[in-house]
């Protein structure tokens, strides 16, 4: 075997290598997992290069389920620097990763971000969420009736990408206030369901400014509340007589007047 072929079949055997992932451990990140619980919807973290014999780490952010979207979905980090007072600044990258609850069903769900690119070793960030996962939309999260409405509507439709059809309860927080419907079945968004909801004035008790709230809920998935808020007129007016018959004389009445409210 001569020398040049020697020197090709150990330039090859390097580029295999370097092929097979003999990269650097550059890529620094902020967060070894995100947790979502039972609420969130965004989380942020930042990467950053902390080799600084690598001039530039290029790396790309790729997530494992549809749920997870990452943005950027890539990033170029400068190398380590050591200013003069011997701090080191890092070029930092802050991440955004958002999971989409109405892609989800049942049970904690469980995904991953991969961070990779060119000479260095990819690192992986686990993604973990749990329920209750979203469903139950509404085209309204407040009524007002004001001092003279009855009857108000609004729409709640089912925006869960997983569930096929939804049955959802409707539960009113108030004797004077009822519903058309206690109980709706929708399949998607563009089934959506029209609800009436009216005031019974005549039960409302106090006077002026009064509230209530209508609960939407579905077994695994998050509530939705709807507040409401009537106006009942004071009585605050007070008289002697409701008539009076004048017949055929034309003396004067006595008429009296007070306030009547509390």
């Amino acid at each position: 075997m001569g020398r040049s072929t020697g020197i090709r079949i150990a330039l090859a055997l390097c580029c295999a290598l370097l092929a097979a992932g003999c990269g650097r451990d550059a890529v620094r990140v902020s967060a070894e997992y995100l947790e979502f619980g039972d609420a969130d919807t965004t989380l942020r973290f930042e990467l950053w290069n902390g080799d600084a014999g690598l001039d530039t780490m290029e790396v790309s952010l790729l997530a494992s389920a549809p749920w997870i979207s990452v943005d950027p979905a890539s990033a170029r980090c400068a190398a380590p620097q050591t200013v003069p007072d011997k701090r080191e600044v890092l070029d930092r990258k802050s991440v955004l990763v958002s999971v989409d609850r109405t892609m989800l069903t049942g049970d904690r769900a469980e995904g991953a971000i991969t961070i990779s690119g060119p000479r260095v070793n990819p690192v992986t960030i686990p993604v973990y969420v749990s329920p209750p996962y979203e469903a139950v939309a509404l085209s309204a999260t407040a009524l007002d009736f004001g001092a003279t409405d009855v009857t108000l509507t609004l729409q709640a439709w089912n925006v869960n990408r997983e569930a096929g059809s939804l049955r959802v309860a409707v539960a009113s927080s108030a004797s004077w206030l009822r519903v058309n419907r206690t109980v709706l079945h929708s399949d998607g968004p563009q089934d959506r369901v029209e609800i009436a909801v009216t005031v019974e004035r005549e039960r409302i008790t106090q006077a002026g400014t009064n509230t209530a709230r209508l609960t939407f809920s579905s077994p695994g998935f998050a509530e939705k509340q709807v507040a409401v808020t009537v106006f009942k007129r004071f009585s605050a007016i007070g008289v002697s007589v409701e008539d009076m018959d004048f017949g055929r004389e034309y003396l004067p009445r006595i008429l009296e007047v007070w306030n009547a409210s509390d």
